[in-house]
């Protein structure tokens, strides 16, 4: 009895580890940035010469605050820091040399979120 409950918790313990360690995903359009689960790609503009560039994401079946208060959670899991809070409306984070501020605003579809970076 007692080795089936040291295998029950060291399985517990490998399902959580595993489970609170996931990889965080990058999008194309700003490799820096963590990819929401479930954005995909409307448009995108090229930065030009230090300038943000503009990315706009569609996600269906979500709340633009939903999304927003998810991706902070993201982002600062990914080391970014939150330099202006303007929930629900937008956030402005930063890391490293790089600055980002998302925006969400809601659709028929879902959410629609925008992210200019730099």
């Amino acid at each position: 009895m007692k080795r089936i409950s040291v295998s029950f918790l060291f399985l517990l313990f490998a399902v959580s580890f595993i489970a609170c360690n996931q990889e965080i995903t990058y999008t194309e359009e700003f490799n820096y940035l963590p990819k929401y689960e479930g954005m995909v790609i409307e448009d995108f503009k090229e930065p030009i010469e230090g300038q943000m560039g503009i990315a706009v994401y569609k996600l269906k079946d979500a709340s633009p605050e939903d999304v927003l208060k998810k991706y902070e959670r993201l982002l600062k899991k990914d080391g970014w820091k939150v330099t202006k809070d303007n929930k629900p409306a937008n956030l402005t984070v930063e890391k490293e040399n790089h600055q980002a501020t998302i925006a969400t605003s809601k659709t028929e579809e879902g959410t629609t979120l925008t992210i200019m970076s730099k």
